[in-house]
């Protein structure tokens, strides 16, 4: 009979120390979950994130006033607060989760009366609630009517990015 070293039978022995079988709980029960119906968000891997990919058409509270960031390569970010409401650069379209999305529509053209080329950073007055689109790789924020309030067109087909406004904002000049 081979030996056995006694450090190795002492370990099996406590290896057991579960307790007795009648003291675990019964046996695994399975779940059938073909009848299932899972409904509910699909969230991203990181569902601890305040964004989501967001192209679209989307309603967001404001505190009435926000701020919109133009960097030079296109990037633009639009703000409450220090958060982050919506975030555009090349195709990809971010949003805050806490804002509303809303079904595609056509909303009227506009011509801004105040623009900046470049890198801009923009503080605006707003209604409480606004439309955020994100549509087309350019962010506008509208009234919930439609009508054009700031905006950054960073659409990798302009030759420029830009910041435009309508509204009451004011322009930081340490951005230029």
């Amino acid at each position: 009979m081979p030996r056995v070293a006694p450090w190795l039978l002492a370990s099996l022995a406590v290896a057991g120390c579960g307790g007795t079988v009648s003291e675990r709980s019964g046996p695994a029960t399975r779940v059938d979950r073909a009848d299932r119906v899972v409904t509910g968000e699909v969230r991203s891997p990181d569902a601890r994130s305040r964004l989501l990919r967001g192209p679209g058409l989307w309603r967001c509270e404001t505190h009435g006033r926000v701020e919109l960031r133009v960097s030079p390569d296109g990037l633009a970010s639009l703000s409450l607060g220090g958060g982050l409401i919506a975030q555009v650069y090349g195709e990809r379209a971010l949003i805050n989760r806490a804002c509303t999305s809303l079904r595609p529509a056509e909303l009227p053209p506009f011509r801004a009366p105040r623009g900046v080329a470049g890198e801009s950073h923009l503080s605006c007055s707003v209604p409480r609630r606004v439309l955020v689109d994100l549509r087309d790789g350019d962010l506008t924020v509208r009234e919930t009517g439609g009508r054009f309030l700031l905006g950054a067109a960073v659409n990798p087909d302009h030759l420029v990015a830009a910041g435009y406004w309508r509204t009451s904002c004011s322009l930081d000049p340490s951005a230029q």
